[in-house]
């Protein structure tokens, strides 16, 4: 097991890139209509697993670096951490994640996507970090989901994956008791 502490990007979608303009884009085309990404998380998992699949494919280069983050993240790089990407999108859209960090002068030692979406991205993510945990001693995850943070925490060891939330350009550690 590695000391070495690993910064991970745990969700490229609003906190690498900023998608609404995507989602607008792709629910107008899917559903006729322009919804925000607020409004499409609300809508039942077929319709809102369509919106965000032609969003990924055909309306990503609407998407806008959130350059704070990204800054932030290269700055970690520069102090020997490592750097891994995680996303619930799915491994179809590998290639177009790996030219968006590219277009920023993002490097990244790896990149975990989900396989398919079988299961919530939660519970997706909370088995990918208890293998990133048996790999490293310590782990720092940046995370736009509050519910996937808090989802997360309850059950694994806290002093071993330091929590971030990351608002827009903001990043504020999440503490647990």
């Amino acid at each position: 097991m590695k000391n070495k502490l690993s910064v991970i990007v745990s969700d490229f979608d609003d906190t690498l890139f900023f998608i609404n303009d995507c989602i607008r884009g792709a629910s107008l085309e899917v559903i006729g209509k322009e919804f925000n990404l607020y409004e499409v998380k609300e809508m039942s998992r077929d319709i809102k697993s369509k919106i965000y699949d032609t969003a990924h494919t055909k309306y990503w280069h609407r998407a806008i670096a959130n350059l704070p983050i990204i800054d932030y993240v290269k700055k970690m790089q520069a102090e020997g951490y490592e750097t891994i990407i995680m996303s619930a999108r799915g491994e179809e859209h590998r290639q177009i994640m790996a030219g968006m960090l590219s277009s920023v002068g993002l490097g990244y030692m790896e990149m975990i996507l989900a396989p398919d979406h079988s299961i919530s991205d939660e519970k997706w993510k909370l088995s990918e970090f208890e293998k990133l945990l048996d790999r490293y001693s310590k782990i720092m995850a940046l995370e736009d989901k509050k519910e996937n943070i808090n989802y997360i925490l309850d059950r694994v060891d806290a002093k071993r994956l330091e929590f971030y939330h990351v608002n827009r350009g903001e990043i504020m550690k999440v503490e647990r008791n």
